[in-house]
């Protein structure tokens, strides 16, 4: 029973630390906030778009950040973020992904006739970022903040 026990504590530990690299600081802008923020146990989890600042005449560069903000102060949080230039973050390799723009839903009508296939957004544009194109259909790079890390929901 031990070796197993043993076992499990080395797979756990792994898992925990999986790819994760020292914190580094990301000069950038919000842009984009994930569409749904479902507030748990009082903590709203969602991910945030950040256009890195890169030299002037490279193409701009989108990470995901993923953060999780008191439900009391998200308002308050959201209002600032477009202000924010600087991010602590770790990143997270294990968590890249594809960044996609909207899930397919069936929009609802007055009967079931008239249902029909439609799609929903995954993004928000932040204030003052309603003209930038996001890479959509292109692996970014994802990362996890240090100021507003993520918190578990049980």
């Amino acid at each position: 029973m031990r070796p197993l026990a043993l076992f499990l504590t080395v797979i756990v530990c792994h898992i925990g630390s999986c790819g994760e690299t020292e914190t580094r600081v990301i000069k950038g802008k919000a842009v984009a906030i994930h569409w749904f923020q479902v507030p748990m146990n009082g903590v709203c989890s969602t991910d945030i778009l950040l256009q890195v600042s890169l030299g002037a005449n490279q193409k701009p560069e989108f990470v995901r950040v993923s953060v999780s903000i008191p439900e009391a102060d998200f308002d308050r949080w959201l209002s600032a973020l477009p202000g924010l230039t600087q991010f602590t973050l770790v990143r997270v390799p294990a968590n890249d992904s594809i960044l996609i723009e909207s899930v397919p839903i069936i929009e609802e009508g007055p009967n079931s006739a008239s249902r029909r296939p439609g799609k929903a957004p995954l993004w928000r544009f932040l204030k003052g970022s309603e003209g930038i194109a996001l890479p959509y259909g292109v692996s970014i790079k994802a990362f996890r903040s240090t100021l507003w890390p993520e918190i578990p929901v049980v």
